[in-house]
């Protein structure tokens, strides 16, 4: 049987990380429409955008607070989080997936607007830009690249 602690380290590290960052991005989209508005080139969806971001941040750290996790997983999210404060590029390789995902949705369902075109290309321009840069802090310092698995 696997346990929570396993599923939970497995969900957050390749090739789920960027798998479950991916469907975020490909919700933003349609949860933006159903909650906030439907219009084309609505200005909305940044500020809405920005606030799945922090959502990402914030749902985590507030479960780490409230639900019981063994001492080993715990630690291994505090090497996480080290890792996200002390490297920008730890951060920012999620917009990549983020906006493959705002990419993704726009191309299948034809929902293309000027403001999501505009958001999914920053995303993926400075994820590409934050993935290049981790790579480059993990073939230069190898633990960083263990301590982030």
């Amino acid at each position: 049987m696997i346990e929570r602690g396993n599923i939970l380290r497995r969900i957050d590290s390749p090739p789920y990380q960027p798998m479950y960052q991916l469907l975020i991005g490909f919700l933003v989209l349609p949860v933006f429409a159903r909650t906030i508005g439907n219009r084309a080139s609505d200005w909305r969806l940044i500020p809405f955008f920005l606030l799945v971001l922090a959502a990402v941040r914030v749902v985590p750290a507030i479960a780490r607070h409230l639900l019981p996790f063994s001492s080993d997983l715990q630690a291994h999210w505090f090497r996480q989080r080290q890792l996200a404060k002390r490297y920008d590029s730890y951060q920012w390789r999620k917009l990549f997936w983020f906006g493959m995902g705002l990419t993704a949705y726009m191309a299948f369902f034809n929902r293309a607007d000027r403001v999501g075109e505009m958001l999914a290309l920053a995303s993926l321009a400075s994820g590409a830009l934050g993935l290049f840069a981790w790579r480059r802090v993990t073939r230069t310092r190898p633990a960083a690249a263990v301590a982030a698995k």
